[in-house]
């Protein structure tokens, strides 16, 4: 084995932070399959680092076969493997084997018949309930249909008044304790085991009606818009322990460093600033510690900002950034993006890197490329790549509950220099393009902010859920 060869290989085995025979290429074929996304990340860095030994060998065999493993696997985990699918297409046609006939042909066996799994109809999930300007909102997780939600009203005798009953077809996952001023009561129980009954009672009529978006079902009943309290879940000891649990928000650029300047004029490090503001205060209302890199505009190094949230021993560090492009592609290029750190450098998340690395080319000197390959390790990469999945998906299931034409630009790995040195899972979330016309006045919105920074806060939810 040369000398060179040697070097490249052990790069790639720091690069991943295991051993290149941690699994074997059958080892990770056999792992496509498998329902952990742990096991087929760890078939992902194998068929990378067999891709590798093959280009050095000259192996076109080898190379084809890690490299099909490569956009499989790349492609269940939703990772950006079109540059791996482009060399795939370029590699000549694999030659047709020879395979000798059997010198008698075997008694056939009876064939095991395959029994398919039985498909289980998810049941519909209330995930949150707030309080609007003096209206109820329920958040599901699934669209509503008109048949899941029945309306009726009682009025009761003498001084007993109204009752006012919403039965939803879903189920609860926590009880809420529900109050308003103006009313008697509120009861939002599991009446049934797939129904929820919602109950108002007051001693006057009240004009109820409800309406239903997608996932999301408003009751209005003329009620003020100050509620006392607010809504208050009640704690469960997934709440309990999110007291304990710290995440850093970090609103990218700032100060001297204003990043993109988009449609309208608007400023990327101001809207940044106030969805990080928005998620922060619904982290909160969870029961999280949560922290901000920068409250206000100034201007923060990058390295910086990931040294913050080791300070604080942060749980989850979360960057927020708004993507650009130039004026001839403004009206093409849209959709929300989050990127986990990793050494690979597709060339979509090159460019967005690049915009958001410029602010400080002297931080990557500072790191170095020692360094940098240094603070990478399959561990943390993993579980950045999960909480990106969660966070991604949770945005886009929220904010299509009111809005349309949402686009999901996908989970991408990247070299996000603002990430480096974070010991714990971090991300950068690409909030939608400032330079589009349209998608640039839905960021710079109050309104989609709060949806926006609601998806945010589900995601860090159903993350610490799944890894607990």
């Amino acid at each position: 084995m040369t000398l060179k060869r040697l070097c490249l290989i052990t790069t790639a085995a720091v690069l991943l932070g295991t051993s290149l025979n941690a699994m074997t290429v059958s080892e990770a074929e056999a792992a496509l399959h498998s329902n952990k996304q742990s096991e087929i990340f760890q078939a992902y860095d194998t068929f990378k680092a067999a891709y590798m030994d093959a280009t050095m060998e000259g192996d076109t065999a080898k190379k084809r076969r890690a490299l099909e493993g490569i956009v499989a696997s790349g492609s269940a985990l939703h990772i950006d493997v079109s540059d791996y699918s482009r060399k795939l297409k370029t590699l000549p046609a694999p030659e047709p084997k020879t395979v000798p006939a059997p010198a008698a042909a075997p008694e056939p066996e009876a064939e095991t018949p395959k029994v398919k799994a039985p498909s289980i109809k998810g049941q519909n999930r209330l995930e949150e309930v707030e309080w609007d300007s003096g209206n109820l909102v329920f958040h599901f997780e699934k669209p509503l249909s008109n048949r899941d939600v029945n309306f009726f009203k009682l009025k009761k005798s003498g001084k007993h008044g109204y009752r006012y009953v919403l039965d939803i077809h879903a189920v609860l996952d926590k009880s809420h304790t529900l109050t308003h001023r103006e009313l008697k009561r509120i009861s939002l129980t599991q009446y049934k085991p797939q129904t929820i009954r919602l109950v108002l009672e007051s001693s006057k009529a009240l004009p109820v009606r409800f309406a239903k978006v997608e996932k999301t079902l408003t009751v209005r009943a003329g009620l003020s818009g100050v509620t006392s309290p607010k809504h208050v879940p009640v704690a469960s000891p997934g709440q309990a322990r999110n007291k304990e649990r710290v995440i850093v928000i970090d609103p990218g650029h700032g100060g001297k460093d204003g990043g993109a300047v988009g449609h309208n004029r608007y400023k990327e490090k101001e809207i940044v600033l106030s969805l990080a503001a928005k998620t922060a205060s619904r982290l909160r209302e969870r029961g999280y510690t949560v922290y901000m890199t920068r409250s206000n505009d100034k201007f923060i190094k990058l390295r910086n900002r990931t040294g913050y949230a080791n300070k604080k021993k942060a749980d989850l560090f979360i960057s927020l950034h708004a993507n650009a492009v130039p004026k001839s592609k403004a009206r093409k290029a849209y959709g929300i993006e989050t990127y986990f750190l990793s050494p690979s450098r597709s060339k979509r998340a090159t460019n967005a890197a690049a915009l958001e690395n410029k602010a400080e080319v002297e931080d990557m000197d500072f790191y170095g490329k020692s360094t940098f390959l240094n603070v990478l390790n399959s561990e943390k990469i993993v579980a950045s790549h999960k909480l990106a999945i969660d966070l991604q998906s949770s945005v886009l299931s929220s904010l299509r509950a009111r809005y349309k034409e949402v686009k999901d630009a996908g989970v991408r790995e990247g070299p996000f220099w603002v990430l480096v040195g974070a010991q714990m899972p971090a991300v950068l979330v690409e909030i939608g393009f400032i330079t589009h016309p349209k998608e640039a006045v839905r960021i710079h919105s109050n309104t989609y902010q709060d949806y926006f920074a609601r998806g945010l806060a589900e995601g860090v939810e159903r993350y610490f859920a799944k890894n607990r």
